[in-house]
């Protein structure tokens, strides 16, 4: 039988380092696309007209932008799992 503090700590470990790999992933930019479920939409050709080009290009330039703070983050939870 295996002790519950083990198993614990086990545990925790495992959710730190799921929590390091999340705050690494913010390096990279993420782009959604979301829309209505089951519905077409005949504006698609129109992903670069208004606020949603807006929304793309934030997501793609934000990891450069706050790369420091991204770093820094990825320093604190890497810290946490040692």
């Amino acid at each position: 039988m295996r002790r519950p503090d083990v198993m614990a700590a086990e545990q925790n470990l495992i959710a730190q380092n799921a929590i390091t790999g999340s705050a690494k992933a913010n390096l990279f930019p993420n782009i959604s696309l979301t829309g209505l479920v089951g519905g077409v939409s005949n504006e698609l050709s129109m992903l670069t007209d208004g606020p949603l080009a807006w929304n793309v290009g934030g997501s793609i330039l934000g990891p450069i932008f706050n790369f420091g703070q991204i770093r820094r983050q990825i320093s604190i939870e890497e810290s946490k799992t040692r």
